[in-house]
């Protein structure tokens, strides 16, 4: 029913003419839904169950982020790509979701209120849980210390264009997908996710915040693990790390 529904609400249609175009009777219809605002949040909520259920077997869980630090903590650059794709396809093919989307970007022209829940519902709640992973990572010592929220809109913003890409121009889904890609390989150079380019902790093998390039040489440096926050002072030469003291 809600797939029905999604592309009669586009426009100025009342809940009588909405319940004669999938067939059945307006006080059956007014049963359910007394307004067209009552469908529309039925079918936001409808959307976000769904997608819930959906993505659990990606190991997406936008309603609960700690189950998903696991998964990104010390991923490779293959599989942050590969993460990207399945998820970048699962909201572009998926009917109930597309149909959502295209629909909302439509309907957020003419409503104040919708379009401060399409807001909500996509771009903040997909800002806010790859926020929430970073700010993790970076607790732990996975990632640099850089501002978390701002690292989500880098990652995600691209993300978001391309999608749109492709429900405007569904041809250019392989270029889209290519270029998804090259957006997660590039990210992942960008803040260094790479064990080989930061000094673990010598207690709990965690990432510290000290970066090291392939010639560094280290005398007497204070190191720090934000961590378990043990502290000692190493010497590092041609990748060999000995601790000198503890703190």
């Amino acid at each position: 029913l809600y797939q029905k529904l999604m592309p009669l609400l586009q426009g100025k249609k009342g809940v009588g003419e909405i319940a004669k175009a999938v067939g059945i009777k307006a006080p059956s219809l007014y049963n359910h839904f007394p307004s067209k605002q009552a469908i529309f949040d039925a079918i936001v909520e409808n959307t976000a169950a769904h997608y819930e259920e959906d993505t659990d077997g990606i190991n997406v869980h936008v309603q609960d982020v700690r189950r998903d630090v696991p998964t990104f903590s010390d991923i490779s650059a293959d599989a942050l790509a590969e993460k990207g794709r399945q998820i970048f396809l699962y909201s572009l093919h998926d009917q109930t979701i597309s149909q959502f989307r295209r629909m909302m970007t439509l309907e957020q022209f003419r409503s104040p209120d919708l379009a401060e829940l399409y807001s909500q519902r996509y771009p903040d709640r997909m800002i806010a849980y790859h926020a929430d992973i970073f700010r993790a990572l970076i607790s732990a010592g996975e990632l640099p210390d850089e501002d978390p929220e701002t690292m989500a809109w880098m990652y995600v913003s691209p993300v978001i264009t391309l999608l749109a890409v492709c429900d405007r121009q569904p041809e250019r889904e392989a270029e889209c997908l290519a270029k998804l890609d090259a957006h997660g390989r590039l990210f992942f150079r960008t803040f260094n996710l790479s064990d080989e380019q930061w000094i673990l902790c010598p207690v709990c093998g965690a990432k510290t915040r000290a970066r090291l390039l392939p010639d560094t040489i280290l005398r007497n440096f204070p190191l720090f693990c934000p961590k378990c926050r043990y502290e000692c002072v190493i010497r590092f030469r041609d990748g060999k790390m000995e601790e000198v003291a503890s703190a």
